[in-house]
């Protein structure tokens, strides 16, 4: 029974041949081969894709500021299209405007 049991033991074991056969079939090689040159040689590989990835990231978050400004302005736009009193606000704090009968004082606060 010992003997058996000492047979399925050498048996169920990979011999060092078979392994080093294994890795020089030439399917593996070329294999290997292909899976290297993708991964560290080709224009694409996985140092520019991830560069790539990066730069898209970076870009979407740009793209979603942009689309909140845009849809600020066109807020502001629609009011200042409406509203007359709002415009009259933007005129006289921006561009320092005023009715003929007014006079304007600009107070400028010292930084220190």
């Amino acid at each position: 029974m010992e003997n058996s049991f000492q047979n399925e033991n050498n048996n169920s074991k990979v011999s060092k041949k078979e392994i080093l056969r294994f890795l020089f079939n030439r399917y593996t090689v070329v294999s290997i081969f292909a899976i290297l040159w993708l991964v560290v040689f080709d224009q694409f590989d996985v140092r520019s894709q991830l560069k790539l990835r990066t730069k898209i990231n970076y870009l979407e978050e740009q793209k979603k500021g942009f689309e909140k400004a845009i849809n600020q302005l066109r807020n502001e736009r629609h009011l200042l299209s409406n509203d007359p009193a709002e415009l009259e606000r933007i005129a006289r704090e921006t561009y320092l405007m005023k009715r003929p009968n007014e006079d304007v004082y600009v107070v400028v606060q010292d930084s220190n």
